[in-house]
């Protein structure tokens, strides 16, 4: 329902329950004036035939009586009955032809010698009873019972008169109001069709303002408003022009940096990249949103704080990465991540580190190429003399002695040992065998009990691979001597051999005190030893190295101070298995 159709109904409304209420209260208050004029015209006339009532009582003239009564109600149609009550209690005069009605015997005496006024319902309408004295203070009583009924009649003649006139005057109220209130909501139709206007896009439309009442400032402040809109509208247009510009300059500088750059959301989920993202992943945009990093690139052991190294498999090639991990929240769950391809810096790096080694290489060749021989002759000589010795030697002194002879002796010959096999070219001889067999003749070389070693296997039989088994024997053999020598006071030996279709893996952990982080990049250098004066040269890691990675391998250092260290041998089992061959 609309506004102009609701206040006309809320206005008829109105003047309708006003007019019902003020036509119920003049209806009451005429018709109590009627009748409190009609009873009191009714005593007035009582008044006056009292003393003729009662001569003609003391004459006992009842004819006359009944025909006072019976004019006096033919003249008087208000009047509903007559009677008269002698000074005995009887009623001697009366209007009633069917006889007296018993209701009324006793009825509404005179009170206190003076008139009595009580009124019943009879034949549907109200009667009032009238009733006096013929005489105060000797008795007899003269009643009049006064009708409503004309009354009523000239009531509702006077109340649909009044109700006439109450409905013309409201027909013309009501048109009067409906007039105004059709200039009224003539504003307010403007301002809605102004309203809808500015919700289709039409923000130079504004309200006309043709009055000077609430619905005209209200009009006015409107078009305030919409100025007001304009002149904001026209800056937020300017802003997001300004933004426009910085975000084109922006991609235009984020697609130009060299490095990955990746926006990451609080649940880990990549939702932005760069073109460099996309060269370093070699992936389209489309694959690297909407996804997780830990999906591209392996993050298991990985903190996503600070600066991260890595490598990862692409395309089967080695790919070195540095991330950066930058927080966008004070939480740290929204993150920018900086991809730093670093492969051409590590393998030129290798390459230098190539070059180094095989400078060492070349001293080492020319230092020992004349000696080496001579040496490991002689020292081969000695050991085996005092051998002899000691095995016919009695006494414990001379055993001891002998003993650290030998020591000190195998400890010089495992240097030339690793000068020899350094100074000259490796030559790898593979064949398919057990590599669980490889580990039990290494371990068989040793005395663990000596060294108050415990030796814990851990085999997955069988583990066969195309390997060279006197080479990789060579390197197991460097890993026990070495796990042996990080525990001095004992400690326990962990040796695990694991395979899957591809690879063979052998892992060597001690319980010895760990290698600083520092030193991690350094041990398979030339001549870097944990364990100066103790034997060797410090090159059994990298012969070790060399080895592994002319099977197309890998060894993989794993250490904590304290804790020990763990060297992983990953070798490939070769071309003559694959996963149909393997059982």
């Amino acid at each position: 329902m609309k506004l102009r159709k609701k206040f006309t109904f809320i206005f008829v409304l109105y003047l309708m329950i006003f007019g019902l209420i003020n036509a119920y209260i003049l209806y009451n208050q005429i018709s109590k004036s009627l009748i409190e004029e009609l009873v009191e015209s009714t005593a007035l006339y009582l008044d006056r035939i009292q003393i003729e009532v009662l001569s003609l009582l003391a004459k006992g003239n009842v004819i006359t009586l009944n025909n006072m009564v019976n004019d006096f109600k033919a003249r008087n149609p208000n009047i509903a009955y007559m009677y008269i009550v002698d000074f005995d209690g009887n009623i001697v005069a009366s209007t009633f032809t069917n006889g007296f009605p018993k209701a009324l015997v006793g009825f509404n005496p005179p009170v206190n010698g003076g008139m009595s006024v009580k009124k019943f319902k009879a034949d549907g309408s109200i009667i009032y009873d009238v009733s006096v004295p013929v005489y105060r203070g000797i008795g007899g009583e003269i009643h009049i019972g006064i009708t409503s009924k004309q009354i009523e009649e000239k009531m509702f003649n006077i109340i649909g008169k009044i109700f006439l006139w109450s409905s013309l005057i409201v027909g013309i109220g009501t048109v009067s109001f409906f007039m105004s209130l059709t200039s009224l909501t003539m504003s307010m139709k403007n301002l809605e069709n102004a309203i809808k206007k500015i919700i289709k896009g039409d923000y130079r439309s504004r309200v006309e303002v043709d009055t000077q009442d609430e619905i005209g400032m209200i009009s006015t402040a409107f078009n305030r408003m919409l100025d007001k809109l304009e002149e904001e509208r026209e800056k937020i247009r300017n802003y997001v022009e300004r933004l426009r510009r910085l975000k084109n300059r922006y991609k235009m500088l984020v697609n130009s940096i060299q490095d990955g750059i990746l926006l990451i959301s609080s649940d880990g989920i990549i939702y932005s990249c760069n073109k460099a993202s996309e060269r370093i992943f070699n992936l389209s945009k489309s694959d690297i949103v909407n996804r997780k990093l830990s999906e591209i690139i392996r993050l298991d052991s990985v903190s996503t704080k600070g600066e991260v190294e890595l490598s990862y498999d692409r395309d089967g090639e080695t790919v070195y990465i540095k991330l950066f991990f930058l927080d966008l929240d004070k939480e740290g769950r929204r993150k920018i991540v900086i991809v730093r391809d670093i492969t051409s810096d590590k393998a030129r790096e290798e390459f230098f580190k190539m070059i180094r080694q095989y400078e060492k290489i070349a001293i080492i060749q020319y230092l020992i190429a004349g000696i080496i021989h001579k040496i490991n002759t002689f020292l081969t000589r000695m050991m085996l003399g005092c051998e002899l010795i000691l095995s016919e030697s009695k006494e414990e002194l001379t055993k001891k002695s002998l003993e650290r002879v030998v020591s000190n002796v195998m400890e010089i010959k495992h240097a030339i040992d690793d000068l020899l096999r350094y100074g000259r070219r490796i030559k790898i001889n593979k064949r398919i065998i057990d590599v669980v067999e490889i580990v039990e003749n290494s371990l068989k070389a040793y005395s663990f009990n000596k060294y108050n070693v415990k030796v814990i296997k851990k085999y997955n039989k069988p583990c066969k691979a195309y390997i060279d088994p006197l080479a990789i024997g060579l390197v197991i053999d460097n890993l026990i001597m070495n796990a042996i020598q990080a525990m001095p006071g004992g400690g326990t030996l962990t040796i695990e051999v694991q395979q899957d279709n591809s690879n063979i893996l052998i892992s060597i952990r001690d319980t010895g005190g760990g290698i600083p982080k520092e030193d991690l990049d350094k041990i398979f250098e030339p001549f870097y030893s944990k364990h100066k004066g103790k034997g060797g040269l410090g090159l059994g890691l990298t012969i070790s190295q060399e080895i592994v990675k002319m099977h197309g391998g890998t060894i993989i250092v794993e250490s904590e101070l304290g804790k020990g260290s763990i060297f992983t041998i990953k070798l490939p089992r070769g071309a003559p298995f694959d996963q149909d061959t393997y059982s």
